[in-house]
């Protein structure tokens, strides 16, 4: 078998191994990236609910403006 096929074979093979390792662990910094978001909106929501101030202003950006749904700032 000449070389250059005998390095193509086993490129071809390995690569989509790698390709899955690298969508797996991109999946897993993914979900805990969604988890950390998920966390944060549930203590905001709690913070809105006891209307806890120092709460909001650590969730909140400093230049951060709300619009309720009747439109009122």
């Amino acid at each position: 078998m000449r070389p250059a096929l005998l390095i193509a074979v086993l490129v071809l093979t390995v690569a989509p191994m790698c390709e899955g390792q690298e969508q797996s662990a991109s999946r897993d910094q993914r979900s805990g990236v969604e988890q950390v978001i998920r966390q944060l909106d549930n203590e905001r929501i709690q913070a809105q609910i006891h209307a806890d101030a120092t709460a909001l202003d650590r969730i909140y950006a400093a230049d951060f403006i709300g619009v309720g749904p009747s439109g009122r700032v």
